[in-house]
């Protein structure tokens, strides 16, 4: 499944308002809303649909899938906003500081996603060996009873366990990631409208990724975290407010399985589930094991991991876009 491991971002390194009424004495006209943004009107219905989406919100890997494009599509709105004014960005030390943070983000993002696909790579792992215990017993005709058979499905359960502890580590390698998550953005000092929407092209493409990405960390981990998403986004506009009310939606529904893995891919708690009644079964000998509950979940978590290491692969590549192209403005102030 997977392709290997995307370029190391140490190279990356290298290449480097509420509307306001008055009235007095006589009647004003009121004052019309602020236009929307192309970053908002693009963003903002489609963070919407992620609340209003027929599956699972939060832990079905479709409806990941679905936030992952939403998140690839913000960061193609942004690299389109960057292309259109690439020539004709002028840099206040601002503006500069703004770019040089995000590219420091940057990083901490591109980071994310190797360490998502390598965690992929690592359940893959998990699966294959899931699937030779199951052709272990079945070419033992179903006789878990049989000393070699118990020790090699024991051995096999071991590893498991191991790749489990990888998966956790590879968590712990992270730690910026959830600091991402909320971060507070540098304030502009003027009205400078161009120097406003670099400020909300970036803020926003970064702050809609770090938390698709911290999802999907959540939702690969074999011990899900219980704790809530508690960043709220600050920023002024309709796709900051979407994605609060999305996060809220989020932290309700891990509520409401909070008994189980509130956090867990659906797809991987159900392989978890199965296997660990498949080893209980064979540790109690019995002669009638449940295999085909756990072919068949092993199967619907390999088909639900393959489109989100495509998207993840996606990200990947319009982040290292963004990249270049900021730089590229840097270079000419």
């Amino acid at each position: 499944m997977s392709k290997g491991k995307m370029r190391s971002p140490s190279f990356v390194r290298s290449i480097s308002s509420k509307l306001s009424m008055a009235r007095g004495p006589t009647s004003r006209a009121v004052a019309p809303l602020p236009e929307q943004s192309r970053f908002s009107e693009v963003v903002t219905p489609r963070l919407d649909g992620l609340r209003s989406s027929d599956h699972d919100c939060g832990v079905s890997s479709s409806w990941i899938v679905d936030v992952l494009d939403v998140i690839i599509g913000s960061q193609i709105v942004a690299e389109e906003s960057l292309s259109v004014n690439n020539s004709l960005i002028t840099l206040s030390d601002v503006g500069r500081e703004m770019i040089e943070d995000y590219l420091e983000d940057n990083v901490e993002l591109l980071d994310a996603c190797n360490g998502l696909i390598e965690k992929m790579s690592v359940i893959q792992k998990y699966i294959d060996f899931l699937r030779t215990t199951v052709r272990l017993i079945e070419g033992n005709n179903i006789e878990p009873t049989n000393v070699t058979t118990l020790a090699r499905t024991q051995e096999i359960f071991k590893q498991c366990s191991e790749l489990e502890g990888e998966c956790a580590t590879l968590d712990k390698c992270s730690p910026k990631l959830n600091k991402l998550v909320g971060k507070k953005s540098i304030q502009m000092s003027n009205n400078d409208i161009q120097e406003e929407e670099l400020h909300e092209v970036l803020s926003g493409s970064k702050e809609i990724a770090s938390i698709g990405c911290h999802l999907l960390q959540r939702a690969l981990s074999f011990k899900s975290r219980q704790g809530s998403m508690k960043m709220r986004s600050k920023l002024p506009t309709t796709w900051s407010s979407s994605l609060n009310e999305l996060k809220i939606t989020m932290n309700e529904n891990a509520e409401r399985r909070k008994l189980c893995a509130p956090w867990m891919m659906k797809e991987l708690e159900i392989m978890v589930a199965n296997a660990k009644a498949l080893h209980d079964q064979v540790k109690s000998q019995m002669r009638n094991v449940d295999i085909v509950s756990l072919k068949r979940s092993c199967a619907a978590l390999e088909e639900g991991i393959i489109p989100l290491e495509e998207r993840v692969r996606e990200l990947y590549k319009h982040l290292i876009s963004i990249r270049m192209t900021l730089l590229g403005i840097l270079s000419r102030n």
